[in-house]
């Protein structure tokens, strides 16, 4: 998502009081799509590009704000 898009966001979400709780339903999202349970993950477990395009767009979105 482009920048500018995630800060627009980002400040409509917060000026409606709604951005807290869109960043826990995305940590919950996040925890679902890459469960660990206490076990280490097999390397053909996930898809890795897919892993590695939301951790990175996961920290933009909780850093920020």
């Amino acid at each position: 998502m482009h920048a500018l898009v995630q800060l627009a966001t980002r400040e409509w979400l917060g000026a409606n009081s709604r951005l807290e709780q869109w960043r826990r339903e995305f940590t919950v999202l996040m925890a679902r799509e890459f469960p660990s349970g206490g076990r280490r993950l097999r390397h053909h477990d996930f898809d890795h590009e897919l892993a590695r395009a939301s951790v990175t767009s996961g920290r933009a979105a909780m850093s920020r704000g």
